[in-house]
């Protein structure tokens, strides 16, 4: 398999692409169907509250079903004032949409979407960043190249993302956990 390096400038710019051909023995094949899912305590390295950058490898199995979300990572329980942010993949009405949540009071929600249908059984690399301020917006980039970028629907939030004990999930969201990559 092939190995895909960016570098990007302060700005977010892609700098470099470096390619190697390697065989990769940190990878992790995780089960929608087991529930399989990473997790790690919040901590104040997790707790990011402004501008940020989630960036992953992801080589789908399945695309989520209708109505249903594939989360990449998210810091997102269930229980009142515990909602912060969730990168995921999500079927809307049968249009799959790259999509990041918000809540900058840990209750009321909103989300930015770029649409895209990835194919299954290949790796990408997907980097989503996350612009706050007075008009908050992502940008998308799938292996270095930008998928667009999206401002958020309402509410819209001029502070910034919310800050609580919620549990960092790779490959999953809320609590109990749902909403799993496959």
């Amino acid at each position: 398999d092939d190995t895909f390096t960016y570098t990007y400038d302060d700005n977010g710019n892609l700098e470099t692409k470096i390619i190697q051909s390697v065989v990769s023995g940190f990878s992790a094949d995780i089960e929608k169907d087991s529930g399989q899912f990473f997790s790690a305590a919040d901590s104040m390295s997790l707790s990011v509250t402004g501008d940020m950058t989630i960036e992953c490898w992801v080589k789908f199995e399945t695309l989520p079903s209708l109505g249903a979300r594939a989360a990449f990572v998210s810091k997102w329980d269930d229980a009142v004032g515990f909602l912060s942010y969730v990168f995921n993949l999500r079927n809307d009405g049968g249009t799959f949409k790259l999509n990041f949540l918000i809540a900058e009071d840990g209750i009321n929600a909103a989300q930015a979407d770029i649409a895209h249908t990835p194919a299954t059984g290949i790796w990408n690399h997907y980097a989503l960043k996350y612009t706050s301020g007075v008009s908050p917006q992502i940008e998308i980039l799938k292996d270095g190249v930008s998928l667009g970028t999206a401002a958020f629907g309402q509410p819209t939030f001029a502070n910034s993302i919310h800050d609580n004990a919620s549990t960092l999930r790779i490959g999953a969201f809320a609590s109990p956990a749902g909403n799993f990559l496959d």
